[in-house]
């Protein structure tokens, strides 16, 4: 008989943690098990991917942060449905999916910590700790944040599992015109393209990414810059790459469908982010084979090996991150030699099988 499971996000708008729930949805036995996914408050893009493979989505609407009627909401779910298996990903969907669990009685409950969450303070960890005596286990996504949960939340040792982040990098083995795909963008043919793909949010810090592209311009040093993805600081950075004047290098592509064509013409991408958990964006990039420039920060130096697939550099730092870039720019054969060393080490150690794998393993 197949265990019932049911996954809790807040939303499924485009973000590392939902590709993640989008990818065990998709990938957990369909022998063993009958997912539903439950959003607290909305959908969005991959939940519709979700309906697309008939895998059921329900959106609950919670109104704001402590909107207590969602307990009721998902009470009334747990005990319709009767799950066997609850698993949570993020602080919210942890702390209401966890206590509806709870209260009605469901055998498993897991909980996934998606970031080194420094925003949060001692009313969240103590949440945390009340909620964790309650669960099966804690699940974080890389050492880091197994880290910071142990020192930081005092969570205990016993609840703590790390497994990390997978993709399918058969998926990122995208073959395509570069020379019509760069002609569809305006971007000209003979200079090397970096880009920033994520989301534009604060904790991306994207603006040190501008200020290196500022250094790099001022040493002579040309590329053609592309931010894919959308966020509430994308007009902060298009007026700040105005103000340091390389607008006309830089362009800001928005959300896109076509983010996989976009990595595969792709020379050098920058993650310049001060707090990660495990960058779902990294691992695509790296399974794409490009080399990536990234902050030490969270699990990217788990993901990365320094000066090996790519070059770890201190956050907050532009010229850091512009000195790496020109290292790269300017040693195509480092840069080819990096790329096809992050192939290898997503395939080895960061599978989406693998993830599963060890996820149903933990279920029983």
């Amino acid at each position: 008989m197949k265990m019932k499971l049911l996954i809790i996000i807040d939303e499924l708008e485009p973000g590392g943690a939902e590709r993640l729930v989008v990818e065990y949805a998709k990938n957990l036995s369909e022998e063993k098990y009958d997912i539903k996914v439950c959003c607290l408050v909305r959908g969005g893009v991959f939940a519709e991917e979700l309906k697309e493979c008939n895998i059921p989505v329900i959106i609950l609407g919670k109104k704001f942060r402590y909107d207590v009627s969602i307990i009721i909401k998902l009470v009334r779910l747990i005990l319709r449905d009767k799950p066997d298996i609850v698993h949570t990903h993020k602080f919210a969907a942890n702390t209401w999916g966890s206590l509806a669990a709870v209260i009605s009685g469901v055998p498993k409950i897991f909980c996934t910590e998606h970031n080194v969450d420094t925003w949060k303070g001692a009313l969240e960890f103590l949440i945390d700790r009340i909620r964790v005596r309650f669960i099966t286990k804690d699940i974080t996504v890389s050492n880091e944040v197994y880290n910071f949960y142990r020192t930081k939340a005092r969570l205990p040792v016993n609840k703590l599992l790390t497994i990390y982040n997978g993709i399918d990098p058969d998926t990122y083995s995208v073959f395509i015109d570069k020379d019509k795909k760069l002609k569809e963008l305006g971007i000209s043919d003979g200079k090397p393209v970096v880009a920033s793909i994520g989301r534009l949010v604060p904790q991306k810090a994207q603006h040190i990414f501008l200020e290196a592209i500022k250094i790099l311009k001022s040493r002579g040093i040309t590329a053609e810059y592309i931010f894919v993805g959308d966020g509430q600081i994308k007009d902060d950075l298009v007026r700040l790459s105005i103000k340091l004047g390389i607008s006309g290098e830089t362009r800001f592509l928005g959300f896109r469908k076509d983010v996989q064509e976009l990595m595969a013409i792709t020379d050098l991408a920058v993650i310049t982010s001060v707090r990660e958990g495990f960058s779902v964006a990294l691992l695509e990039l790296m399974a794409t084979g490009v080399p990536v420039v990234a902050t030490d920060v969270g699990g990217n130096s788990e993901a990365m090996v320094d000066g090996e697939t790519g070059i770890i550099v201190p956050a907050l730092s532009p010229v850091a991150v512009a000195d790496a870039m020109e290292k790269l720019l300017t040693n195509p054969e480092l840069r080819f030699d990096m790329g096809k060393k992050s192939k290898e080490r997503v395939k080895k150690y960061f599978t989406v099988k693998k993830m599963i794998e060890k996820t149903e393993a933990l279920y029983g």
